[in-house]
């Protein structure tokens, strides 16, 4: 898993979609689509653009610290 951008359209407080986790993976997509989105969905005609930023963390396991685990 990846970490991505999440971008939700709403109006008049009901969700409308939100996008895709593939479709904002880094900062500057992130920027550019929701640039893109406010000038599709303004606030003037009732729509609201939010971005959340979905992390995923890895931790490195020592195939050593397994090993121990499974004698």
């Amino acid at each position: 898993m990846q970490s991505y951008y999440e971008i939700n359209i709403s109006k008049n407080g009901q969700f409308v979609f939100a996008t895709a986790e593939r479709s904002a993976t880094s900062e500057s997509s992130a920027k550019k689509l929701f640039k893109l989105l406010k000038e599709k969905f303004p606030e003037s005609e009732g729509y609201k653009v939010e971005v959340t930023y979905w992390e995923c963390v890895g931790h490195f396991v020592s195939h050593r610290l397994l090993e121990e685990e499974i004698k």
